[in-house]
């Protein structure tokens, strides 16, 4: 598929009035953009009522929404004695159906509170794999949603920390509707190579794109992502990538950080 744009609105939200940050909507599709990504953990705890009135923003919009972030709310636990098997199971199809009233047809994991646990850092990539196969993924591919994972910042996440170690998590799930993406912004976090797109390029579903402090590149891009943006143009990525945000939110911004990364896919200069 051709490169499409959106923008992730879990950084953008009001936590106590727009928990989704639905009054962003109409401002991303006026700066051009073609998606929205929204947090599904948010999406899943709204009243039927503010569910059908964001359905209805999303559609007047004209915007789509392919892709959704933030899978589990923090508070739910995943991983050891207090997990809860059957409320992760509710949870879940509770929340991939709403997903797929939307039109979402993949969820980035994304859930720190999973990936932050007890005991070695081997045995919670084994609880997590058996958490992704046994119980995520098979909601999944009931409702013909791909689960996207991706590796966390090391000042966040102690278990699954790079792409290579999502790659392998994937790898160890081997279930048709894992895969893994790749945040840019957590990349640079860890100081990985570009090199990792190179040899993980053909496996890379999904993009999240923004800058060490989490802003957009609106001003110029740094060396860092140029260097990361010009390896998925080197790799012909093609597919979603989105700007994973918190400011400057406005159109003018987000127009100037669009077209500072789409002068590098398209032409392979460095800015």
């Amino acid at each position: 598929m051709p490169l499409e744009f959106g923008v992730c609105t879990n950084f953008l939200e009001t936590p106590d009035t727009d928990p989704v940050g639905m009054c962003r909507i109409p401002v991303i599709a006026e700066a051009g953009f073609q998606y929205v990504e929204l947090p599904l953990c948010h999406v899943a705890a709204l009243s039927d009522r503010e569910f059908e009135r964001l359905a209805d923003v999303i559609h007047s919009s004209g915007l789509r929404s392919p892709a959704a972030c933030n899978l589990f709310p923090d508070q739910m636990p995943l991983l050891g004695g207090q997990a809860n098997p059957g409320e992760i199971s509710a949870y879940l199809e509770h929340a991939l159906c709403r997903a797929s009233r939307l039109g979402i047809r993949k969820v980035v994991f994304a859930s720190v509170s999973a990936w932050t646990a007890y005991g070695s850092c081997q045995d919670r990539r084994a609880e997590i794999v058996e958490l992704v196969r046994g119980t995520v993924a098979p909601a999944f591919q009931k409702y013909q949603i791909r689960l996207l994972l991706e590796g966390l910042r090391r000042q966040v996440c102690n278990a699954v920390n790079t792409l290579p170690e999502a790659a392998e998590i994937c790898r160890q799930a081997a279930h048709p509707y894992v895969g893994v993406m790749a945040d840019l912004y957590h990349m640079i976090c860890n100081g990985e190579s570009p090199d990792e797109l190179a040899v993980y390029g053909n496996e890379i579903e999904h993009v999240h794109i923004a800058e060490r402090d989490r802003l957009l590149p609106f001003a110029g891009v740094s060396a860092e992502l140029a260097a990361l943006t010009k390896q998925l143009a080197d790799g012909a990525y093609e597919g979603h990538i989105s700007f994973e945000a918190r400011a400057p939110f406005t159109v003018p911004a987000m127009r100037a950080a669009r077209e500072n990364i789409c002068r590098i896919l398209t032409s392979g200069i460095r800015n």
